[in-house]
């Protein structure tokens, strides 16, 4: 997990790139520099893409899988939906409301 000072490094690491293109080309050409440019270092082994979601195509990024083998689709739900609600229930729209009422 990010430590809260890392996540907060990282949103402004997005923030410079909506803003600056050249920031963002080298974000996308060498995303382990930049982070280790604002105190974020990943492990040597560590791959990292830099993807950029447009109006026309959105990127849905799956969490590593847990890694006991003894976890039960109603244990994934919770992990992945810390609210106890189904990422598939309701509409698009219900969810979104849901977030913004601090689910």
């Amino acid at each position: 997990m990010i430590a809260q000072d890392q996540q907060k490094r990282l949103s402004e690491v997005v923030a410079k790139a909506w803003a600056n293109p050249a920031f963002k080309a080298r974000l996308k050409s060498d995303p382990k520099g930049v982070l280790a440019d604002v105190g974020i270092i990943t492990p040597e082994d560590l791959e990292i893409e830099v993807v950029e979601n447009t109006e026309r195509k959105q990127y849905l990024t799956l969490p590593a899988t847990p890694l006991s083998d003894v976890v039960s689709d109603e244990e994934l739900v919770r992990i992945a939906s810390p609210n106890g609600l189904s990422p598939f229930a309701g509409s698009t729209a219900d969810h979104c409301d849901s977030c913004r009422a601090g689910c």
